[in-house]
């Protein structure tokens, strides 16, 4: 999808789905720290609230999190879970790790788990 041009194809097909007129920006990273170190999420005018899914060192859980009108960035990462370094970096960027239970789950189904969980906490 990244070297034949279809991810914008994905995008609007979503958005159709969605009923939404506004297509997702779509960015690639080399590592989570080129990432991290780039923030992204500083380009935005409102200051977003931090969260990196974490099952193994949690600091909290994501269901303990109170409604927000903060715009969400939500970190999901590999099924091995994240290493110490990059828990070291998350925490210097200031995200709050968060369980989202004890099971672990595959990447693409914590990606739309932790969607699913940010949108009941988005005012």
């Amino acid at each position: 999808m990244l070297k034949d041009g279809s991810v914008r194809s994905a995008l609007i097909e979503g958005a159709i789905q969605a009923r939404d007129t506004q297509i997702p920006d779509f960015s690639v990273y080399e590592s989570l720290e080129i990432w991290l170190n780039e923030c992204p999420w500083d380009k935005t005018t409102r200051i977003p609230l931090l969260l990196a899914m974490d099952n193994v060192r949690p600091e909290g859980s994501f269901f303990n999190i109170s409604p927000t009108s903060r715009p969400l960035v939500l970190a999901v990462g590999p099924e091995r879970g994240w290493s110490d370094r990059e828990r070291d970096l998350f925490e210097q960027k200031g995200f709050l790790r968060l369980s989202m239970g004890e099971r672990a789950l595959r990447t693409d189904t914590a990606c739309v788990a932790a969607a699913a969980l940010a949108m009941e906490k988005i005012n």
